[in-house]
């Protein structure tokens, strides 16, 4: 019989003690059996420590060091891990249910490198709820799901990695990189794989990450008129939002 693949799930943390406990139980809590697990802390001075020491019983490995941001921590438990997937689920995130990684697994086949599916959000300043996965034809307009609903082979981002020339686009990049040198995705349709908690930095400073992006996919991909038209338009829509924003609180 085929060995059912082992899955690492990363966690990176920074003086997150109040929700890290959330997540932590989230990946206990999976009922697939092979799984590593491994959290990168940041160097945390809240009591985040407490908690990962609280939890070592349940965690395969784990660092404690400043870093350069999310992508060095998410670059660091990527070249520590040994499982033949990873999937980032981030302090703050969780996993959608417990059945969650075997359903992938079972679901997928396990043949491309790249798994992808739904995402629940929490706290998004439009609207929380089940957001789809998008077709990867989507790819030049953006995300095609949440980071945290993905799971790549590990090889590929042992051999590449997250660049730090893409700010809070990295993600997106690595996707539009894996692209261009013909990885094969896999879309899970209508299955939720993650609860992710948006209003982080790429939310807050919006016109920067789809500055970022568009470089993203132009550094990758070719870029024709109508990409080029997407992302103004996008940028003046943020323009603007910001503008209204600014005459609001002045009035």
């Amino acid at each position: 019989m085929k060995k059912s693949p082992k899955i690492s799930v990363i966690t990176v943390v920074y003086n997150n003690a109040t929700e890290l406990q959330s997540t932590i139980d989230s990946v206990v809590e999976q009922t697939y059996l092979d799984v590593e697990f491994i959290i990168i802390d940041g160097g945390s001075t809240d009591g985040t420590l407490n908690i990962i020491e609280k939890n070592n019983n349940f965690i395969d490995c784990w660092i404690s060091e400043p870093d350069k941001g999310i992508y060095d921590a998410m670059n660091k438990g990527t070249q520590i891990s040994s499982g033949d997937y990873i999937i980032f689920i981030n302090s703050g995130d969780k996993f959608f249910h417990k059945e969650v990684l075997a359903n992938v697994i079972n679901l997928s086949g396990c043949k491309n490198d790249v798994i992808y599916g739904d995402h629940w959000t929490l706290k998004s300043y439009k609207n929380d709820g089940h957001y789809k996965a998008k077709n990867l034809r989507k790819l030049k307009y953006g995300m095609i799901c949440s980071h945290q609903s993905m799971l790549f082979k590990l090889k590929l981002l042992m051999e590449r990695g997250y660049s730090y020339n893409y700010g809070t686009a990295a993600d997106y990049e690595l996707l539009c990189y894996l692209y261009s040198k013909g990885a094969s995705f896999f879309k899970l349709d209508d299955v939720i794989i993650s609860y992710y908690q948006a209003g982080g930095v790429s939310d807050k400073k919006r016109i920067k990450s789809l500055c970022n992006s568009y470089k993203a996919y132009r550094d990758n991909l070719r870029s024709t008129f109508d990409i080029k038209f997407f992302y103004l338009w996008r940028l003046t829509m943020e323009t603007g939002k910001l503008i209204f924003r600014w005459v609001k609180v002045k009035c």
